[in-house]
């Protein structure tokens, strides 16, 4: 790594920190917090997104399917077995990365517009499958899941589990940077400006964008599992298309190339939600996210 390099991670890193450590001070409201939470979380699936979109430019608009895959791994394994959640939670990324490793070279060989089709095809296929599924609790869901804890140690407060899920956003962020510096990321670069040409060079196109899918999996799951222990409850609706939209605007947002730009486009994304419906103005929310949908997209 360049020394311009370090220098600017270290001012980034500092920046993170100091802003993460003053959020619950300056706003310590449960509500506040939440919101704190909520970026955080959509945070960890944007990081992995910025992988698969800005590195591998494969816009699978469909990939929260493997945040409802994290929840109900998290939701299920909690309330039905009793599992610690911090296992339930790696068990939901290891199933999520093996359901992704085998579609996706033939959901990687669509282009454009069909390949956005397809992943929502993907994701509404999981829907439909956890309306069915007795285990999921249908249309109902799975509630009652419990505080996150960390291998036995129960989170009691929403600000511990605030500075958990940051610390989580932040080794995503480190998983990405490392991604970014190394040979794989050198080779999604060289493809990103073109894939022909980095093919006629030997380059394995195919295999470096099933392994952004596949890390993005992982960390979608991640994502989603966070949610739902926040949320306390898990049914097919949580991750819905609006969450797809939040998730792609976030990264836009951003910047497609920038790995700390999917946590901040995340903060700015969920800070505009919130703040639009905290006006009480249900459509002017509607109108200036659709608008924003269009303006990025």
């Amino acid at each position: 790594m360049s020394r311009l390099a370090s220098r600017k991670t270290a001012i980034a890193l500092t920046v993170f920190v100091v802003l993460v450590g003053l959020y619950p001070l300056l706003l310590p409201r449960s509500y506040e917090v939440g919101i704190g939470i909520t970026a955080g979380a959509l945070a960890v699936g944007a990081v992995g997104f910025v992988l698969l979109l800005g590195y591998a430019h494969q816009l699978a608009a469909g990939q929260p399917a493997f945040c409802m895959i994290g929840g109900y791994a998290s939701g299920i394994l909690c309330v039905k077995y009793g599992w610690d959640p911090t296992a339930a939670l790696l068990v939901g990324a290891l199933l999520s990365m093996a359901i992704a490793y085998p579609i996706a070279a033939p959901m990687l060989k669509l282009r454009g517009f069909v390949l956005v089709m397809g992943s929502l095809a993907f994701q509404l296929a999981l829907v439909v499958v956890a309306h069915e599924l007795p285990i999921t609790g249908g249309a109902l869901g799975t509630y009652g899941i419990p505080r996150f804890a960390i291998f036995g140690v129960t989170l009691q407060t929403d600000v511990a589990y605030y500075f958990v899920v940051w610390a989580i956003v932040l080794v995503t962020i480190a998983i990405g940077l490392a991604i970014d510096r190394s040979k794989i990321g050198r080779a999604l670069k060289a493809i990103a400006i073109s894939e022909t040409t980095a093919g006629s060079v030997g380059m394995n196109t195919v295999k470096h964008k099933v392994q952004m899918f596949v890390v993005s999996a992982g960390m979608a799951s991640v994502s989603g599992s966070l949610f739902v222990h926040f949320l306390r409850a898990m049914d097919p609706t949580v991750f819905g298309f609006v969450f797809s939209l939040n998730l792609v605007i976030a990264v836009i947002v951003g910047g497609l190339m920038s790995i700390w730009g999917g946590a901040v486009g995340a903060a700015i994304v969920t800070g505009l939600r919130e703040g639009l419906r905290g006006l009480s103005l249900p459509m002017w929310e509607t109108v200036i996210m659709g608008a924003l949908t269009a303006i990025v997209l």
